[in-house]
């Protein structure tokens, strides 16, 4: 810190300025040492500051970072079934992410979610726009009976297979009034 000299030249009675130059000095130290322990106090807590908040920002990118690396995986793997299930080009597989993107961002289900639950469908009707059209249902009915997305697709598969137990465990009619069991289309159509 560089020092200043003050020259001040009194004329008359000097011992009011005295005094007041004396209380200015003791109240020029007094505020120089608070000074000193509220910066001591402000550098302690920008220290803790820094530390409470750069740790929940670390954590939160550790978590993205995880997020990204699951996502990239379940991108991937629907990228894998869609070339072995139906010879996909690499031009199909980014139409597919396209529309998994549009359909996360319009119904609010999270892309990772919606990938797993489109390759179930994509595995049972080997075809994707079946697929999609039956993601719509999917969703629907997920919604409606409070269930994990990836369970009804899951129910659906098995469903195109011949076994609708699954559907029917999730309250879905599978059968008609006389008991007589539907076929896929009719109990998605009564979905």
């Amino acid at each position: 810190m560089a020092t200043r000299t003050l020259r001040v030249d009194i004329v008359g009675d000097a011992s009011k300025a005295r005094k007041a130059f004396a209380d200015a000095g003791t109240g020029a130290d007094t505020l120089s040492s608070k000074l000193d322990v509220a910066s001591k106090k402000l550098q302690a807590a920008g220290k803790t500051l820094t530390t409470n908040v750069t740790l929940p920002i670390l954590g939160v990118l550790g978590l993205s970072t995880k997020a990204a690396i699951e996502d990239e995986a379940s991108a991937s793997k629907l990228a894998n079934t869609l070339k072995n299930v139906t010879g996909a080009t690499s031009d199909h597989v980014s139409a597919v992410e396209d529309w998994i993107l549009k359909t996360s961002m319009a119904s609010g289900v999270a892309d990772d979610k919606l990938r797993p639950a489109f390759q179930n469908l994509l595995v049972a009707t080997k075809d994707t726009g079946q697929a999609q059209e039956q993601m719509a249902t999917a969703m629907d009915i997920a919604t409606a009976k409070g269930v994990d997305l990836e369970s009804v697709t899951k129910a659906m598969a098995k469903a195109h297979g011949g076994s609708t137990g699954a559907l029917g465990k999730l309250g879905i009619a599978t059968k008609d009034a006389a008991g007589n069991a539907l076929s896929f289309e009719e109990i998605m159509r009564n979905a």
